[in-house]
């Protein structure tokens, strides 16, 4: 395999990742990272099931003119084809040779060469000054006897490359792998890319991956058909006043907590499935729940309260579901079983700063006391709602009406809207905490501006809570 990619794009950390799960004898070839220092610079490796063997190759090696001079007696054994089979593989470099002798011809072994390119061109380019017979491989011969020597036995090979454009390895290799580092709204990313994997099939040729608590790890896309139902939260570790817990340490750690009388914003691109939104806010609205606190939706125009009731059904029984929630949706059609919990359309208010949703209000107010309770604003959802009674929010007033809705009730406000739209734009200024869901390859990468935050990509279930934000460093 080849591993290329701009120093500091994560190759070596890649190829580690390789080695330490190889199922055989790993043996690590450095030409930057003395056998001393390697679990220095990489603790994880000093765990005793690892065994990595480190080969220095940083200096003190002979050259290819050099290994001329001593292979000059011999200079007819290798070039003839009869006998030189054998001697061939001696016009590598030292630190090659010793990874070779240490092989087991009996069972698998990995080498990784970290880089290639530095070990191949410092032997290449010693000054040492052959004797005028002395013959000297170019570096495509010593690759190509550099593979045919590992083919010999059980040897997985990995070279690690800087060099960007292609070679003859490239074709040579079963696998190409590239790494590369960007910067995406002033933020770092990290992505691999799959672009040649010899008898197997790439589905997915680009991957985003972190080396958070220096390893490496790969990130797989959320599946097509997910669905976010929603569970129970992870326990709260200390109630702190005037602040909501978001029902997981996930969200707590990487953004905070959520504070009453305060709006939060999440700003998402419109190709980020809305199951993506329901799985981040999911356990902010099952803690609510189970604190007995109160909850309201504004659904977007595609929603209706079954839909809500069908997610909440594994959590809470219906009589809960009916003390606990109410529902703003454009359309009152519902069951019979959640219909007490649908609210009435919104009515004409007393001038475009006034909030509509009056009876919502006042059900927050009604809250028992000392009980989080969180209201759930899909932007699309609002606007929707305010075209039924012929009246249009405008950037003047929405946050006018955001600010009396939060401080008018023991709540948090949550705003969720489209990235570029009018409204949501002119929510940012008034939130206490602005999330961008944005999509990229399959992933959803969340990236918060208040407070300023790395970029993370979202993954599905790890214990505790129903989702795992990685964070991308």
């Amino acid at each position: 395999m080849l591993v290329r990619g701009a120093p500091g794009t994560g190759k070596t950390m890649f190829a580690l990742s390789l080695l330490a799960n190889y199922p055989g004898r790993r043996l690590f070839v450095s030409t930057r990272v003395p056998p001393g220092e390697l679990r220095r610079e990489f603790p994880w490796l000093g765990r005793s099931d690892l065994r990595i063997e480190a080969i220095d190759a940083a200096d003190g090696f002979a050259g290819v003119h050099r290994q001329a001079e001593m292979l000059a007696r011999a200079r007819e054994l290798i070039l003839q084809p009869e006998g030189s089979s054998d001697l061939r593989p001696l016009w590598l470099p030292e630190p090659i040779q010793e990874a070779w002798s240490r092989s087991d011809p009996g069972s698998r072994t990995m080498v990784v060469l970290d880089s290639w390119d530095a070990l191949i061109e410092r032997y290449l380019g010693s000054g040492f000054l052959a004797s005028p017979g002395a013959a000297v491989p170019d570096r495509p011969e010593l690759e190509r006897i550099l593979l045919t020597q590992m083919a010999r036995a059980p040897v997985f090979l990995a070279l690690v490359a800087e060099r960007d454009e292609p070679s003859q390895l490239d074709y040579l290799v079963n696998g190409v792998v590239h790494t590369r580092w960007e910067r995406m709204n002033g933020r770092p990313e990290r992505w691999i890319w799959l672009r040649k994997l010899r008898g197997t099939r790439i589905d997915t040729p680009e991957y985003p991956f972190t080396l958070d608590g220096g390893r490496f790890a790969c990130i797989s896309p959320l599946p097509i058909d997910f669905r976010a139902p929603l569970v129970p939260p992870v326990p709260e570790p200390d109630a702190r006043p005037g602040q909501i817990w978001p029902g997981t340490p996930e969200f707590a750690n990487a953004f905070g907590r959520l504070p009453l009388h305060r709006v939060s914003l999440i700003e998402r691109e419109a190709i980020v499935p809305s199951e993506a939104i329901r799985l981040v806010i999911g356990p902010m609205m099952a803690h609510i729940l189970q604190s007995g606190g109160r909850l309201v939706h504004v659904l977007p125009p595609d929603s209706n309260a079954d839909d809500v009731w069908r997610g909440y059904r594994e959590l809470i029984g219906i009589e809960q579901f009916r003390r606990q929630v109410r529902i703003q949706a454009i359309t009152s059609d519902s069951s019979e079983e959640v219909q007490s919990v649908v609210l009435p359309p919104p009515r004409p208010s007393g001038g475009p700063t006034e909030p509509h949703l009056k009876e919502a209000i006042q059900f927050l107010r009604e809250a028992p006391a000392d009980a989080p309770n969180l209201m759930v604003v899909w932007v699309d959802g609002l606007v929707a709602l305010a075209e039924l009674q012929e009246f249009e929010y405008t950037p003047q007033g929405l946050p006018a009406v955001a600010v009396r809705v939060a401080t008018g009730a023991p709540i948090h406000l949550l705003f969720i809207g489209v990235d570029g739209d009018r409204l949501t734009r002119e929510v940012r200024a008034l939130s206490s905490i602005h999330l961008r869901f944005l999509g990229r390859n399959g992933r959803v990468f969340i990236e918060g501006d208040k407070p300023l935050t790395p970029p993370f990509v979202l993954a599905l279930g790890e214990h505790p809570g129903p989702y795992h934000l990685v964070r991308v460093v």
